[in-house]
Protein backbone atom coordinates (compact mmCIF):
# COMPACT_ATOMS: atom_id res chain seq x y z
CA UNK A 1 0.00 0.00 0.00
CA UNK A 2 1.14 3.45 -1.11
CA UNK A 3 0.77 6.62 1.36
CA UNK A 4 2.94 9.17 -0.15
CA UNK A 5 4.40 12.07 2.12
CA UNK A 6 2.23 14.60 0.75
CA UNK A 7 -1.04 12.42 2.37
CA UNK A 8 1.15 11.50 5.80
CA UNK A 9 1.60 15.34 6.23
CA UNK A 10 -2.20 16.15 5.60
CA UNK A 11 -3.96 13.59 7.54
CA UNK A 12 -1.09 14.58 10.46
CA UNK A 13 -1.38 18.30 10.27
CA UNK A 14 -5.75 17.50 10.54
CA UNK A 15 -5.17 14.97 13.30
CA UNK A 16 -2.57 17.06 15.06
CA UNK A 17 -4.45 19.73 17.37
CA UNK A 18 -6.75 16.67 18.77
CA UNK A 19 -3.59 14.62 19.29
CA UNK A 20 -1.79 17.43 21.35
CA UNK A 21 -5.01 18.34 23.09
CA UNK A 22 -6.09 14.62 23.98
CA UNK A 23 -2.89 11.65 24.15
CA UNK A 24 -0.31 14.46 24.33
CA UNK A 25 1.23 13.09 21.62
CA UNK A 26 3.00 13.20 18.03
CA UNK A 27 0.20 12.71 15.43
CA UNK A 28 2.97 11.02 12.95
CA UNK A 29 4.25 8.17 15.33
CA UNK A 30 0.66 7.41 15.69
CA UNK A 31 -0.25 7.63 12.27
CA UNK A 32 2.84 5.19 11.36
CA UNK A 33 1.75 2.83 14.00
CA UNK A 34 -2.30 2.67 12.56
CA UNK A 35 -0.55 2.61 9.01
CA UNK A 36 1.39 -0.58 10.22
CA UNK A 37 -1.83 -1.78 12.34
CA UNK A 38 -3.38 -1.77 9.15
CA UNK A 39 -3.33 -5.41 8.58
CA UNK A 40 -5.03 -6.47 11.79
CA UNK A 41 -8.46 -6.72 10.63
CA UNK A 42 -7.63 -8.73 7.55
CA UNK A 43 -5.92 -11.34 10.10
CA UNK A 44 -9.04 -10.97 12.31
CA UNK A 45 -11.12 -11.99 9.74
CA UNK A 46 -9.36 -14.74 8.17
CA UNK A 47 -10.04 -16.36 11.79
CA UNK A 48 -13.50 -15.46 11.98
CA UNK A 49 -14.57 -16.45 8.18
CA UNK A 50 -11.44 -19.39 7.29
CA UNK A 51 -12.28 -20.34 3.81
CA UNK A 52 -15.00 -17.89 2.96
CA UNK A 53 -13.07 -15.12 3.55
CA UNK A 54 -12.31 -14.82 -0.35
CA UNK A 55 -15.92 -15.24 -1.46
CA UNK A 56 -17.75 -13.24 1.38
CA UNK A 57 -19.14 -9.43 0.80
CA UNK A 58 -17.26 -7.44 3.68
CA UNK A 59 -18.31 -4.06 5.20
CA UNK A 60 -16.36 -2.11 7.30
CA UNK A 61 -18.44 0.18 9.82
CA UNK A 62 -15.78 3.40 10.53
CA UNK A 63 -12.73 3.25 7.67
CA UNK A 64 -11.15 6.56 9.55
CA UNK A 65 -7.84 7.60 7.07
CA UNK A 66 -8.60 4.30 4.82
CA UNK A 67 -5.85 2.23 5.45
CA UNK A 68 -6.91 -0.88 6.35
CA UNK A 69 -9.83 -0.49 3.89
CA UNK A 70 -7.34 0.19 1.39
CA UNK A 71 -4.93 -2.72 2.18
CA UNK A 72 -7.74 -5.21 2.08
CA UNK A 73 -9.13 -4.14 -1.02
CA UNK A 74 -5.38 -4.37 -2.62
CA UNK A 75 -5.78 -7.97 -0.87
CA UNK A 76 -8.63 -8.74 -3.79
CA UNK A 77 -11.39 -8.74 -0.90
CA UNK A 78 -14.82 -8.11 -1.55
CA UNK A 79 -15.08 -5.36 0.98
CA UNK A 80 -17.34 -1.99 0.99
CA UNK A 81 -16.38 0.72 3.80
CA UNK A 82 -18.44 3.84 5.27
CA UNK A 83 -17.33 7.13 7.38
CA UNK A 84 -19.02 9.92 7.88
CA UNK A 85 -17.99 12.70 5.50
CA UNK A 86 -18.10 16.40 5.47
CA UNK A 87 -16.67 17.84 8.62
CA UNK A 88 -16.63 14.94 10.80
CA UNK A 89 -13.63 13.78 12.15
CA UNK A 90 -11.58 15.82 10.58
CA UNK A 91 -12.13 15.06 7.05
CA UNK A 92 -10.65 11.35 6.98
CA UNK A 93 -13.59 10.53 4.86
CA UNK A 94 -11.76 12.65 2.04
CA UNK A 95 -8.26 11.68 2.78
CA UNK A 96 -9.29 8.12 3.12
CA UNK A 97 -10.75 8.51 -0.55
CA UNK A 98 -7.78 10.26 -2.43
CA UNK A 99 -5.62 7.19 -0.53
CA UNK A 100 -7.77 4.67 -2.48
CA UNK A 101 -7.34 6.45 -5.93
CA UNK A 102 -3.25 6.65 -5.30
CA UNK A 103 -3.29 2.75 -4.86
CA UNK A 104 -5.77 2.58 -8.21
CA UNK A 105 -8.77 0.65 -5.76
CA UNK A 106 -12.41 2.10 -6.72
CA UNK A 107 -12.88 4.62 -4.22
CA UNK A 108 -16.18 4.39 -4.70
CA UNK A 109 -15.79 1.42 -1.94
CA UNK A 110 -15.85 4.37 0.56
CA UNK A 111 -19.25 5.46 0.90
CA UNK A 112 -20.29 8.47 3.09
CA UNK A 113 -22.71 7.36 5.87
CA UNK A 114 -23.55 6.73 9.12
CA UNK A 115 -23.71 3.70 10.62
CA UNK A 116 -26.48 4.47 12.75
CA UNK A 117 -28.07 4.27 9.19
CA UNK A 118 -26.49 2.01 6.69
CA UNK A 119 -27.35 2.97 2.95
CA UNK A 120 -27.60 -0.96 1.91
CA UNK A 121 -30.31 -3.61 1.97
CA UNK A 122 -31.13 -6.14 4.23
CA UNK A 123 -29.02 -9.00 4.09
CA UNK A 124 -26.32 -7.70 2.04
CA UNK A 125 -23.30 -8.80 3.40
CA UNK A 126 -21.39 -12.02 4.72
CA UNK A 127 -19.22 -9.57 7.68
CA UNK A 128 -19.77 -6.58 9.11
CA UNK A 129 -16.75 -5.12 11.18
CA UNK A 130 -15.58 -2.40 13.27
CA UNK A 131 -12.60 -1.44 15.26
CA UNK A 132 -12.48 0.83 17.72
CA UNK A 133 -15.39 2.51 16.04
CA UNK A 134 -18.49 1.95 18.60
CA UNK A 135 -16.98 4.24 21.43
CA UNK A 136 -17.23 7.11 18.89
CA UNK A 137 -20.69 6.53 17.51
CA UNK A 138 -23.79 8.50 18.36
CA UNK A 139 -26.03 5.61 18.72
CA UNK A 140 -24.75 2.06 19.90
CA UNK A 141 -27.80 0.24 20.30
CA UNK A 142 -28.30 1.37 16.63
CA UNK A 143 -25.54 0.61 15.20
CA UNK A 144 -25.32 -2.75 16.41
CA UNK A 145 -29.16 -3.13 15.26
CA UNK A 146 -28.11 -1.36 11.35
CA UNK A 147 -25.01 -4.33 11.34
CA UNK A 148 -26.94 -7.08 12.22
CA UNK A 149 -30.16 -5.68 9.68
CA UNK A 150 -27.38 -5.85 7.10
CA UNK A 151 -25.64 -9.03 7.74
CA UNK A 152 -26.96 -12.44 6.04
CA UNK A 153 -28.38 -14.91 7.70
CA UNK A 154 -25.16 -16.73 9.47
CA UNK A 155 -23.02 -13.53 8.92
CA UNK A 156 -20.35 -12.69 11.48
CA UNK A 157 -20.52 -9.36 13.06
CA UNK A 158 -16.91 -8.56 14.45
CA UNK A 159 -16.56 -5.30 17.26
CA UNK A 160 -13.42 -4.13 18.62
CA UNK A 161 -13.94 -2.40 21.76
CA UNK A 162 -11.90 -0.19 23.77
CA UNK A 163 -13.08 -1.73 27.75
CA UNK A 164 -13.89 1.37 30.47
CA UNK A 165 -13.46 -1.29 32.96
CA UNK A 166 -9.44 -1.22 32.63
CA UNK A 167 -7.31 0.29 34.08
CA UNK A 168 -5.91 2.08 30.69
CA UNK A 169 -7.93 4.68 28.22
CA UNK A 170 -6.02 4.43 24.85
CA UNK A 171 -7.13 7.72 23.42
CA UNK A 172 -5.97 9.89 26.76
CA UNK A 173 -3.29 7.69 27.01
CA UNK A 174 -3.57 7.31 30.73
CA UNK A 175 -3.67 5.12 33.55
CA UNK A 176 -8.00 4.83 33.94
CA UNK A 177 -10.09 4.38 36.98
CA UNK A 178 -12.50 1.62 35.96
CA UNK A 179 -16.08 2.14 35.90
CA UNK A 180 -15.44 5.74 36.17
CA UNK A 181 -18.54 8.26 35.58
CA UNK A 182 -18.18 10.85 32.50
CA UNK A 183 -18.24 13.59 35.47
CA UNK A 184 -15.33 12.45 37.42
CA UNK A 185 -13.36 11.51 34.46
CA UNK A 186 -13.29 14.54 33.32
CA UNK A 187 -12.16 16.02 36.28
CA UNK A 188 -9.44 13.05 36.05
CA UNK A 189 -8.03 13.88 32.66
CA UNK A 190 -8.21 17.47 33.52
CA UNK A 191 -5.55 16.62 36.46
CA UNK A 192 -3.16 15.46 33.74
CA UNK A 193 -3.99 18.69 31.44
CA UNK A 194 -5.71 16.63 28.99
CA UNK A 195 -9.15 17.93 27.07
CA UNK A 196 -11.87 16.87 29.19
CA UNK A 197 -14.53 18.23 26.42
CA UNK A 198 -13.15 14.95 24.52
CA UNK A 199 -15.34 12.62 26.87
CA UNK A 200 -18.33 13.72 26.03
CA UNK A 201 -17.89 12.34 22.56
CA UNK A 202 -16.68 8.78 23.95
CA UNK A 203 -19.07 5.56 24.70
CA UNK A 204 -17.57 4.10 27.96
CA UNK A 205 -18.11 0.28 26.81
CA UNK A 206 -17.91 -2.80 29.13
CA UNK A 207 -18.31 -6.09 27.92
CA UNK A 208 -21.10 -6.42 30.21
CA UNK A 209 -23.48 -4.47 27.59
CA UNK A 210 -22.84 -6.41 24.93
CA UNK A 211 -24.42 -10.35 24.56
CA UNK A 212 -22.95 -12.74 22.12
CA UNK A 213 -18.98 -14.26 22.20
CA UNK A 214 -17.08 -11.89 24.34
CA UNK A 215 -12.91 -12.27 24.24
CA UNK A 216 -11.03 -10.10 26.15
CA UNK A 217 -7.81 -8.92 24.65
CA UNK A 218 -4.42 -10.16 27.01
CA UNK A 219 -3.27 -6.39 27.06
CA UNK A 220 -2.48 -4.60 29.90
CA UNK A 221 0.18 -4.72 33.26
CA UNK A 222 -0.09 -8.25 33.47
CA UNK A 223 0.21 -9.21 30.13
CA UNK A 224 3.42 -7.53 29.92
CA UNK A 225 4.93 -9.27 32.69
CA UNK A 226 4.05 -12.79 31.29
CA UNK A 227 5.60 -11.40 27.79
CA UNK A 228 8.57 -10.15 29.60
CA UNK A 229 9.11 -14.04 31.50
CA UNK A 230 8.97 -15.62 28.93
CA UNK A 231 11.47 -13.53 26.93
CA UNK A 232 14.06 -13.71 29.34
CA UNK A 233 14.16 -16.95 30.34
CA UNK A 234 13.01 -17.91 27.18
CA UNK A 235 10.91 -20.84 28.49
CA UNK A 236 7.20 -21.90 27.20
CA UNK A 237 5.79 -23.36 31.09
CA UNK A 238 5.18 -19.23 31.99
CA UNK A 239 2.98 -19.26 29.06
CA UNK A 240 -0.39 -19.82 30.65
CA UNK A 241 -3.43 -21.20 29.41
CA UNK A 242 -5.13 -18.30 27.48
CA UNK A 243 -8.84 -18.35 29.14
CA UNK A 244 -6.95 -18.08 32.70
CA UNK A 245 -4.59 -15.43 31.57
CA UNK A 246 -7.89 -13.82 30.19
CA UNK A 247 -10.03 -14.36 33.39
CA UNK A 248 -7.67 -13.07 35.78
CA UNK A 249 -6.71 -9.57 33.37
CA UNK A 250 -11.22 -9.79 33.60
CA UNK A 251 -11.15 -10.11 37.43
CA UNK A 252 -8.42 -7.22 37.80
CA UNK A 253 -9.68 -4.97 34.86
CA UNK A 254 -7.03 -4.98 32.91
CA UNK A 255 -8.01 -6.20 29.94
CA UNK A 256 -7.86 -3.17 27.58
CA UNK A 257 -9.80 -4.02 24.84
CA UNK A 258 -12.36 -6.82 24.02
CA UNK A 259 -14.15 -8.34 21.14
CA UNK A 260 -17.80 -8.71 20.41
CA UNK A 261 -18.35 -11.34 17.90
CA UNK A 262 -22.04 -12.51 17.18
CA UNK A 263 -23.24 -14.43 14.30
CA UNK A 264 -26.25 -13.67 12.85
CA UNK A 265 -29.33 -16.44 13.59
Amino acid sequence: MKVPEYLLMQIAAAESESCWRVRRSNPMQILKKSIAGCEYPVKMLEKLLSDKLRTAKILEIGSGNGFSLCFALLKGLDITGIEPGEREFNGRYYRARELLRINNVDEKRLINAYAENLPFKDNTFDAVFSVAVLEHVSDVGKTMSESLRVLKKGGILWANVPNYSSFYEGHYNLPWIPNISKENAKKYVKLFGRDPEFIDGLNFLTPKMFKGNIYLYGYGLLNYVFVACNRLLNVRVLKYPAKLCTKILEGLGMAIIFDVVIRKA
